[in-house]
């Protein structure tokens, strides 16, 4: 990740680097999709990325392909 892990027992974000990306929760412990809990750290990002979803009340005219470290990313109605 580019931004540190946020500690959301405190009410300010002093490390945020770039507020356009993904910042991990400095969690206690976490539970994950199985439902197990797992102790301190943080869970893995996953892809937000929705934009290859094929849509049913959009045209191509709200599709705009973004480029971001050698990545294409489809963002429809920015």
């Amino acid at each position: 990740p580019i931004n540190p892990p946020l500690l959301p027992e405190f009410p300010v974000n002093p490390d945020l680097l770039d507020p356009n990306r993904w910042q991990p929760l400095a969690l206690e412990f976490f539970v994950d999709q199985s439902g197990n809990p797992i102790p301190t750290g943080y869970p893995d990002a996953l892809s937000p990325e929705w934009g290859l979803v094929a849509p049913f009340s959009l045209n191509e005219n709200d599709l705009e392909i973004k480029q971001r470290e050698g990545f294409d990313w489809y963002v429809w109605h920015n």
